[in-house]
C-alpha cells in the first residue's frame, strides 16, 4: 500500500461515515461494537468516493477502494503522510507502563518548558500545549486524531511532546507512523486484562514492548523485572531505579511533611531534589523525568529546579481543607497503584487512613477485589461507592470490592452514592487522618448506563465544608 498515492485528490480522512463528504477517504475500521465496513455505502451517499477497506464492499462502480490486510495500521500511516509526518518535525517521548505515566509525562513537561523548549503533553488527561487544549476519549487517540494534534502542535510551535503510549494504542497501531526520539519503560502489572482488554498477561506485555521498535533511544527501569523485555532494538538503552545497578540512580529518600502538605526530598545521582509530591513511587516518577532530561540535554539543576514546583491534578493531590486532617484525591484504579499510594500514606504515620473508592463497571472483575483487599490491609476504613459504574450495577460492583475487603479482615462502610461518600469520610475523620478519595483523579464526571454526568471530588469536598 503506497498512502501517498491513496491520497490523490483526497482533502481530508474519516472513520465515521456520518462525516463523510466529497473528497474525503472513508476508512472502514473493525471494532468491538462496530464494523466500519458496514457503512461504507453510507459514506458513498454523503459524496465520498475513495474508500480504504480490509475486504471488498458492495459500492457502485464509481468508487475507488484500496484493499489492505489492516485498516487500523493502514489509517496511521495513511494519517502521518496526510499530516507531513508531524512527529518527525518535533522530538518525541513515549511513556509506557502500568502506572505513573501521567506523573511523568508533566514532570518532564515541566522541565522542558523551563529549558526553554515548547512542549506538548497527549495522555490520559487530554493533549495540552502552548496554551491549548484538546480534549481526548482515550489516552493514546486514534492514529488520525494522533496525528492531525501533532500537526497542530507542530505548526503552533511546539517543539517537543511527550506522549503516554498506552498498551492497547500501541497493539491497535495508533502510534504507527510515529517517530520516538526516546521511548520509556516505567513498570509492568497484570492490569487491563479481560473483557474487552488483552487477553492474557503476555499480550499485554508484548503490547507495551511494541513502543521500543518505534524509538531511536529507550530509558528503562532497572527495578522492574519485565525491563530487560522491553529494551527492543533501540541503538542506545540508558537504566534508571534505586538500584546500584541503575545509570540514573535515586538514593537518600526521605518523606517530608509540612503544615498537612506532603512532600519528599531525595538524590538523583548527585543532585538533590524537593519535590512537593509524597511518596517513594512519586520520587521515582521524578527520577524517571530527570533521566528523560538528561538524555534529552537538559542540565539537573534546571530539571531539579523545575521539579520543586510540580504539581500533577489527580496525582497525589492534596486538597486543602480547614480541618485538622489530610485530604488527597489520586487516580489509583488498580491493586497496583492502590497499593503505592496507601504504602505512601504509612511513611507519613497518620492517626487513621480512611479511604473512599469504588470500582469502574465494564472491567476485570478481579480488579474490584484486589482493590478491597490492599485498601483493606493498609487503611482503617474503607467507604465503597461509585466509580463510573457505566453498564453495571453499583451494588454488583460493591459486591466484588467486599470480597477483597473481608478476605483481608477490613472494615467498611457502603454509600453508594459517591458526594455522600466524600462527605461521610470527611464527617469521621479524626485530627491527624488522611483521607484518600481514590479511582477519578483528575475525571470530572461520573458514567453512568452510557452518559457521562458531571462530577467532581474536590467540589465535593468543598460542599462539605460550606
Amino acid at each position: 500500500m503506497n498512502p501517498r498515492s491513496i491520497l490523490t485528490d483526497v482533502n481530508s480522512i474519516v472513520i465515521d461515515s456520518r462525516r463523510a463528504a466529497p473528497g474525503c477517504l472513508f476508512v472502514a475500521l473493525t471494532g468491538h461494537a462496530a464494523d466500519g465496513h458496514t457503512y461504507a455505502a453510507a459514506a458513498y451517499e454523503k459524496g465520498c468516493r475513495a474508500f480504504l477497506t480490509e475486504r471488498a464492499v458492495d459500492l457502485p462502480p464509481d468508487a475507488v477502494v484500496t484493499l489492505c490486510e489492516n485498516t487500523r495500521a493502514a489509517l496511521a500511516n495513511v494519517s502521518a503522510e496526510f499530516y507531513n509526518h508531524p512527529s518527525r518535525s518535533m522530538r518525541l517521548v513515549g511513556l509506557t507502563g502500568t502506572k505513573g505515566k501521567t506523573s511523568v509525562s508533566y514532570m518532564l513537561r515541566d522541565i522542558l518548558e523551563a529549558a526553554g523548549r515548547r512542549t506538548g503533553i497527549i495522555g490520559t488527561t487530554g493533549a495540552f500545549a502552548a496554551g491549548r487544549e484538546w480534549p481526548l476519549v482515550n489516552t493514546t487517540p486514534e492514529s488520525l486524531e494522533l496525528h492531525r494534534i501533532l500537526a497542530e502542535m507542530r505548526d503552533g510551535g511546539v517543539t517537543g511532546v511527550v506522549i503516554e503510549a498506552s498498551s492497547w494504542g500501541l497493539f491497535t497501531h495508533r502510534l504507527d507512523g510515529v517517530a520516538f526520539e526516546l521511548g520509556v519503560f516505567l513498570n509492568l502489572s497484570p492490569d487491563h486484562i479481560g473483557g474487552a482488554e488483552h487477553p492474557d498477561y503476555q499480550h499485554y506485555a508484548d503490547s507495551k514492548r511494541l513502543l521500543f521498535d518505534r524509538c531511536r533511544r529507550a530509558l528503562v527501569n532497572i527495578d522492574d523485572p519485565a525491563s530487560a523485555k522491553m529494551r527492543g532494538t533501540a541503538a542506545e538503552t540508558r537504566t534508571f531505579g534505586w538500584s546500584e545497578n541503575a545509570g540514573y540512580r535515586a538514593s537518600a529518600f526521605e518523606p517530608v511533611k509540612t503544615d498537612g502538605a506532603l512532600g519528599v526530598r531525595f538524590l538523583a545521582g548527585a543532585q538533590p531534589v524537593a519535590l512537593p509530591m509524597p511518596g517513594r513511587h512519586n520520587a521515582t516518577n521524578a527520577l524517571t523525568a530527570l533521566a528523560c532530561a538528561d538524555m534529552l540535554g537538559v542540565a539537573p539543576e534546571t530539571a531539579a529546579k523545575a521539579l520543586s514546583s510540580a504539581r500533577v491534578r489527580g496525582r497525589a493531590e492534596r486538597v486543602p481543607v480547614p480541618a485538622g486532617f489530610t485530604v488527597m484525591i489520586d487516580y489509583a484504579h488498580n491493586a497496583l497503584s492502590t497499593q503505592s499510594l496507601m504504602e505512601m500514606a504509612k511513611d507519613y504515620h497518620p492517626s487513621r487512613i480512611i479511604t473512599v473508592f469504588g470500582c469502574g463497571g465494564d472491567r476485570a472483575a478481579a480488579r474490584r477485589r484486589d482493590m478491597g483487599r490492599i485498601a483493606a490491609r493498609y487503611g482503617d476504613l474503607c467507604i465503597l461507592t461509585s466509580d463510573n459504574p457505566r453498564s453495571e450495577r453499583v451494588e454488583n460492583i460493591i459486591a466484588g470490592i467486599v470480597e477483597g475487603v473481608d478476605e483481608a479482615g477490613g472494615a467498611y462502610e457502603i454509600v453508594p452514592d459517591r458526594r455522600d461518600a466524600i462527605h461521610r469520610a470527611l464527617s469521621v475523620a479524626p485530627e491527624g487522618s488522611l483521607v484518600l478519595i481514590i479511582g477519578k483523579g483528575h475525571q470530572c464526571y461520573e458514567e453512568i448506563g452510557g452518559v457521562r454526568y458531571p462530577f467532581d471530588d474536590r467540589e465535593a469536598v468543598s460542599d462539605y465544608f460550606g
